[in-house]
């Protein structure tokens, strides 16, 4: 089955919220839009009308950055003919964009890189049989992955966000993914016992934090002092602080940032921090 996304250009009315929601959901730098509304205005007074098309990936059947990309970092799913980048085989080189024909594809240079999931496959060193937990899954951008590691094993996904979870369920639905077991709630109070897992994943946003001038703060107060169980976390990006249960968790949820000060206050960056607790 190919998905795609439909839009009904005659109930547009040009709000604009559609750019601006996708705009706060990855945290994209000015000037970046992954979904974008373009206006155009026809006619002559006093029978002038605007028109409105919104444009963004088109996930084409034979996408031109694909067949574009030199190392493979652009490609389709088969299942469902989705166009998506693998963040470890891009080397930056932008011939996407450049043969994108809608200019909907960008380069994006954060302040330092994110980790990727090879990165943090390769820190967190998941097991067959072992038991970790991922809090803050969204999409689920590193769930499969480990779960792939854990023959016989568990992850355990845990996050504020019904929606999140659910897609990460559908997901693995429909990949035949059956170790994967959700949760719902608040990272303050966990309802796990201590002890019961073999690694952790806490993902969190910036942007979702209240105080986030103070999140900032007190981030750039750690200075170069490491959580004990982190393991070079200097490739992540900004967080905030979280209050956990598990005692090592508490302790890795507020490592070294101390890069932070170059990212824009109020800026949605992605954070993983990736721990081994046995």
């Amino acid at each position: 089955m190919r998905r795609g996304m439909v839009i009904d250009l005659k109930r547009c009315i040009g709000c604009y919220a559609c750019q601006l929601s996708c705009k706060a959901e990855h945290g994209t730098p000015p000037g970046v839009f992954f979904a974008r509304v373009l206006k155009h205005e026809e006619g002559q007074y006093p029978t002038v009308r605007q028109l409105f098309l919104p444009v963004l990936c088109n996930h084409c059947e034979n996408a031109p950055c694909v067949e574009a990309c030199p190392t493979g970092a652009s490609f389709k799913w088969a299942e469902d003919g989705i166009v998506d980048i693998d963040p470890d085989k891009c080397v930056g080189c932008r011939a996407c964009m450049m043969a994108c024909p809608y200019s909907q594809r960008f380069w994006v240079e954060a302040p330092h890189p994110g980790i990727t999931r090879g990165r943090l496959i390769e820190i967190l060193a998941p097991r067959a049989g072992e038991r970790v937990l991922e809090i803050g899954p969204g999409t689920g951008y590193y769930t499969f992955e480990i779960a792939a590691r854990l023959d016989g094993g568990q992850v355990d996904v845990f996050d504020i966000q019904q929606e999140m979870l659910d897609h990460v369920m559908r997901t693995a639905n429909e990949r035949g993914v059956t170790s994967i077991r959700p949760a719902l709630g608040d990272a303050q109070s966990l309802p796990y016992a201590d002890e019961s897992f073999d690694a952790v994943v806490l993902v969190t946003v910036l942007g979702e934090i209240p105080d986030q001038d103070r999140a900032l703060e007190l981030q750039h107060q750690q200075g170069d002092g490491r959580a004990p169980g982190v393991r070079d976390a200097h490739d992540v990006r900004a967080a905030g602080q979280h209050r956990q249960v598990l005692q090592r968790l508490r302790a890795a949820a507020e490592p070294d940032l101390r890069d932070l000060a170059e990212c824009a206050p109020g800026a949605e960056r992605a954070r993983a921090v990736p721990v081994r607790l046995r």
